[in-house]
């Protein structure tokens, strides 16, 4: 079992190596510029992977300061360059922001090979999945989509578009033991994907940290786009700071969580973070079901499993000996 997660970050790396190529020139899209550690994780795990594949990152992008006229410069500069859409849990239109942006990318890389980092893919309507359909379908085998877990390949398959299932890229990182010092931690989304609320619990929770928005680290450089200024020196600048942000958000997750002695959560990342410090989990699912898919499809065959599954928080609280919430 000690091997496990390690297993995993070779998986998606093999995949990775496998879709873009060793040595390959890359240009990242949709830099996760907001609080949710989970995302920043799952950077920092690709972004260790693609320094081990020896890729070279040429641009790279958020939703913020992506410009389709600045991206097909860069691509016309680096006709080899592969397109990586960053992974997550937004394929399918379950954030309009972000499916926006994924067919953007795709309508602006036509002769790129387009490769979407591992997902979970819930379509949120059939208009999202007929607009993705649309604007993939005329790449071929050039745009490829990693999900998350089985139930996401069907889907993507069903659809005609070309995938694999690939593990999530936390897994690229490495596996930390943290000494339990604290009582259990409960860990509760407060967003759109929780599938109970525990507003009507006696219980104190905690959801990732918020942040102070940097509007100013995006005016600036949606400035320096503007004007001009993207000699490759300013955009391998902007990834050193993106990868700071990432880092400096993964730590502050991991502080949230480290020292517990029990996690309880219905947060995937919340389960993967605690999983990667060594703390054993409590998990209850989303409102989409994506913890139960990924640990039917990656967790589940380890022996011991190392994460207990609840059906609901009361029986979470119940089996974890926090007593009954009122």
């Amino acid at each position: 079992m000690s091997q496990w997660w390690e297993s995993l970050g070779v998986r998606f790396e093999r995949d990775l190596r496998r879709e873009v190529g060793e040595g390959s020139e890359v240009v990242l899209v949709d830099f996760p510029d907001h609080a949710n550690v989970g995302d920043s994780a799952i950077w920092c795990g690709e972004i260790e992977a693609l320094n081990r594949c020896g890729t070279r990152i040429v641009a790279s992008y958020s939703s913020y300061n992506f410009n389709p006229s600045h991206f097909r410069q860069v691509l016309s500069r680096h006709t080899s360059a592969v397109v990586l859409i960053h992974g997550g849990g937004n394929l399918g239109g379950l954030y309009e922001h972000h499916h926006r942006l994924r067919l953007a990318v795709l309508q602006s890389s036509h002769g790129s090979r387009v490769v979407q980092m591992p997902q979970s893919l819930d379509w949120a309507s059939e208009r999202h999945r007929d607009e993705l359909v649309q604007a993939a379908s005329p790449f071929g085998r050039d745009a490829v989509f990693m999900v998350r877990d089985k139930g996401g390949f069907g889907r993507i398959s069903e659809v005609g578009l070309f995938g694999c299932t690939t593990p999530d890229a936390i897994h690229a990182l490495e596996r930390t033991q943290a000494l339990a010092f604290k009582g259990p931690l409960i860990h509760a989304r407060t967003d759109g994907e929780s599938a109970s609320s525990l507003s009507n619990l006696s219980v104190n929770s905690s959801d990732w940290p918020p942040e102070r928005r940097r509007a100013w680290r995006r005016q600036a450089a949606d400035a320096l786009l503007r004007v001009g200024l993207t000699r490759e020196g300013s955009m391998q600048g902007r990834l050193e700071n993106q990868n700071l942000l990432a880092r400096q958000r993964l730590e502050r997750g991991i502080r949230l969580l480290a020292g517990h002695s029990l996690v309880l959560t219905d947060r995937l990342h919340g389960m993967l973070i605690a999983q990667m410090l060594g703390i054993p989990v409590s998990a209850v699912d989303n409102s989409t079901g994506k913890l139960s898919r990924y640990v039917d499809t990656w967790i589940k065959p380890i022996d011991p499993v190392p994460v207990t599954f609840h059906g609901s928080w009361t029986e979470a609280f119940m089996a974890s000996d926090l007593g009954s919430p009122t």
